[in-house]
């Protein structure tokens, strides 16, 4: 079930530096390398596998991996996409 404004902004509280709205999070990683954050964007690739809940895009750059979260079935972020973000920060510890 797609969460209103409320919800999503209190949750992003507790997910430091990630940003969003009813239309979707996200956040930017940063890494010492390129080769970090193509390993950092495996790693977020695997969890999405194990969890059946994949970002809406995973962008690699130049020492850096953007995550994005949506639920396009529910037309928004829901709890999936806040639990998502939770895994992900748990792979950069």
């Amino acid at each position: 079930m797609k969460l209103p404004a409320e919800q999503i902004e209190a949750a992003l509280k507790d997910l430091p530096g990630w940003t969003g709205d009813e239309t979707g999070i996200s956040r930017e990683f940063t890494f010492p390398s390129y080769e970090a954050g193509v390993a950092f964007a495996v790693q977020v690739a695997l969890m999405a596998q194990r969890v059946n809940h994949h970002p809406d895009s995973l962008e690699i750059g130049w020492k850096r991996v953007r995550v994005r979260y949506v639920t396009h079935s529910a037309g928004g972020v829901t709890d999936k996409d806040l639990e998502a973000a939770r895994g992900v920060e748990a792979l950069v510890g």
